[in-house]
């Protein structure tokens, strides 16, 4: 679930990683539309209640490994 508060569009080349930072819970639909102040449209997230999620604070591509070295 993108909480971020800004749109994150994936990726068109699936090589890429993204990088998710964020809360690991159980989806309760009710709780985490009041909590994060989010409008999910509960048709799409039926099949996944009570089961993990992500709750993305933060959604970014994944650095390069090589850039994180040279710094």
């Amino acid at each position: 679930m993108n909480a971020s508060g800004r749109p994150f569009d994936l990726p068109s080349d699936r090589e890429n990683i993204i990088q998710v930072t964020g809360e690991v819970r159980n989806l309760a639909i009710a709780q985490i539309e009041r909590q994060y102040n989010l409008s999910l449209q509960d048709q799409y997230y039926r099949d996944y209640i009570n089961k993990p999620v992500i709750i993305a604070r933060d959604i970014r591509l994944a650095p390069d490994s090589t850039a994180i070295t040279l710094r």
